[in-house]
């Protein structure tokens, strides 16, 4: 009987859009084995992975199913599991499910197998498209599927039959090409582990990012995209709500990469938010005195603009004036850059330049 052994698997498979839906919650179902016979059995750090994915999403609010890991599953108690976990995900959900442990491929299909699994038992192994058959039932935005995993070939069943078409809204993310295996030691958990959690970061994003990103000092994985039939961005994690205060004789813009993202006209103190994701955010303030506002004054213009918490230091505070010369109606316009970084795990804000 052969067994080809699944490094790690990971599937995340979620809910979600750029913008927040009232009302859903963010649910993920972790499963993680290694318990099988003393010949085929998995090191600790396939649990140990699924302990530190599980503190992630649950720091990330997630509400975790049993409120813990699920380790060393029998089949029934595997298959149990995922139908219950699936008929809990309501409209809007946000749902994620990740198994670690041993697995096999055949010509068609990429198969999980529990402690008590056996690969030439149909009834005893779990089909990856029977995953997503049964979340993919439930109404959703979209489906994320990570599989770390070695994808030569196990078993050639006589019960094989080509797979179903992928679901709508998923995307399917292999740790390895198809015919190779899994490295001895997948950094595959940590890379997830270590980018799922990104700010207002779009998920092809975190793909790229974990494509290349190293850990351990190991070269990261090759990945292959098994499908993708997304139609819309997907984030895991909400930007960073920035406040932003302004007074100011003129006019004023902020942009966020080349966006209007706050304005303020006149000289009443305005108030608002910028949305920032992780990493580097590139910003500038833009202060003139537009002619056609109404009740503007064209002497010259003045500004003071805080970005941050109410505390001293704010992240930025900028002022200037100016003051135009007699007879010039609009005076000039003023630009400065600056930029902004979201730290990937903390969500705590900088300046940079």
């Amino acid at each position: 009987m052969k067994i080809l052994r699944f490094s790690l698997m990971i599937t995340v498979v979620m809910y979600y859009c750029i913008c927040a839906v009232n009302g859903s919650e963010r649910k993920a179902l972790v499963i993680a084995n290694n318990a099988y016979q003393a010949s085929y059995a998995l090191p600790k750090t396939t649990i140990t992975s699924a302990e530190a994915l599980s503190s992630v999403l649950m720091a990330m609010d997630v509400k975790l199913f049993r409120g813990r890991p699920l380790t060393n599953l029998n089949f029934h108690d595997f298959e149990s599991s995922l139908d219950e976990f699936a008929a809990n995900i309501s409209y809007n959900d946000i749902a994620f499910f990740y198994y670690g442990g041993h697995g096999f491929s055949d010509s068609f299909e990429n198969y999980l197998l529990p402690i008590d699994g056996d690969p030439e038992d149909a009834d005893k192994i779990i089909k990856v498209q029977t995953v997503l058959q049964k979340l993919g039932e439930r109404p959703s935005l979209g489906s994320v599927i990570f599989i770390d995993a070695c994808r030569d070939n196990g078993p050639q069943h006589a019960f094989m039959t080509p797979s179903s078409p992928s679901p709508n809204q998923v995307l399917v993310v292999y740790s390895s090409q198809p015919g190779s295996r899994s490295p001895a030691e997948s950094v595959f958990a940590w890379q997830l582990k270590e980018n799922i959690a990104q700010p207002g970061t779009e998920i092809h994003d975190i793909i790229r990012d974990m494509m290349h990103w190293n850990v351990k000092g190991l070269a990261p994985a090759r990945f292959y995209i098994g499908a993708d039939t997304l139609t819309h961005d997907i984030l895991l994690r909400e930007p960073v709500s920035v406040p932003v205060q302004a007074q100011v004789e003129g006019d004023l813009e902020l942009l966020l990469n080349d966006r209007v993202v706050f304005n303020s006209h006149g000289k009443a103190p305005s108030s608002g938010t910028i949305l920032l994701k992780s990493g580097r955010n590139n910003m500038a303030v833009i202060v003139y005195k537009d002619p056609n506002f109404p009740g503007q004054y064209y002497s010259g213009w003045s500004y003071s603009l805080i970005i941050g918490p109410d505390r001293n230091p704010p992240i930025l505070r900028l002022e200037d004036d100016y003051d135009s010369p007699p007879g010039v109606r609009e005076g000039r316009r003023q630009a400065k850059g600056f930029g902004l970084r979201v730290d990937p795990q903390t969500a705590l804000v900088q300046r940079i330049y």
